[in-house]
């Protein structure tokens, strides 16, 4: 909710070049979430999820699984035939923004306080997986399936929400097995950008 109101309390802000995206939105956004995650005592157990340190023998499962994801994400757009002009402002804001925001909210603040409270883990392929896991990803299933349209209308994308928790399971999956999000945003970005190139190849 904190995040969700930054980046739209602030789009009304501008950059020196604001371009398309709102990049102001995003900025405001990570600097809040870091802010709450790196000095509220209470979200100790989210900031164990911050860290450059990588579990051992946990990188190249992930990298792997990176891959995975990636080659996922590219076959899902050519058999959705989905079509997109390249700009390098989308290119330079979707490797980017996107994953760290959200993966600091989604699988760091969410999975590792829910983890917290609601113990009780399975392992798969090296990663113990929790209900921080499960609940993470049916909020980032939400949070991209769920929409206003015009008229104030709601409108829940299925499709959207199942392919957005599959991937959030993924992100998850990655955060787990090296107790960092560093590789989730790796994972998060890199499907973007996938997805990006993807798109735009199919308008040739």
């Amino acid at each position: 909710i904190l995040s969700g109101a930054a980046v739209t309390c602030a789009a009304p802000l501008h950059l020196p070049d604001p371009g398309v995206w709102n990049w102001t939105g995003k900025i405001v956004s990570i600097l809040c979430m870091w802010s709450l995650v790196l000095f509220l005592p209470a979200l100790k157990p989210a900031r164990l999820y911050a860290t450059w340190e990588q579990q051992e023998g946990s990188v190249l499962p992930a990298i792997l699984v990176i891959c995975l994801l990636c080659v996922v994400q590219i076959v899902m757009q050519v058999v959705f035939h989905n079509t997109e002009a390249l700009s390098r402002e989308t290119l330079a804001y979707q490797a980017t923004m996107p994953g760290i925001d959200e993966e600091l909210v989604f699988r760091a603040l969410l999975l590792g306080m829910i983890d917290f409270l609601c113990p009780g883990r399975i392992r798969v392929w090296g990663a113990a997986l929790g209900w921080g896991a499960l609940f993470s990803s049916v909020a980032f299933g939400f949070v991209h399936a769920l929409f206003v349209v015009k008229g104030y209308t709601i409108h829940f994308d299925w499709v959207g929400f199942v392919i957005s928790f599959g991937f959030g399971l993924g992100f998850a999956w990655i955060a787990e097995r090296t107790r960092s999000i560093l590789l989730s945003i790796v994972a998060h970005n890199a499907i973007n950008v996938a997805g990006v190139l993807v798109r735009a190849l199919m308008l040739r």
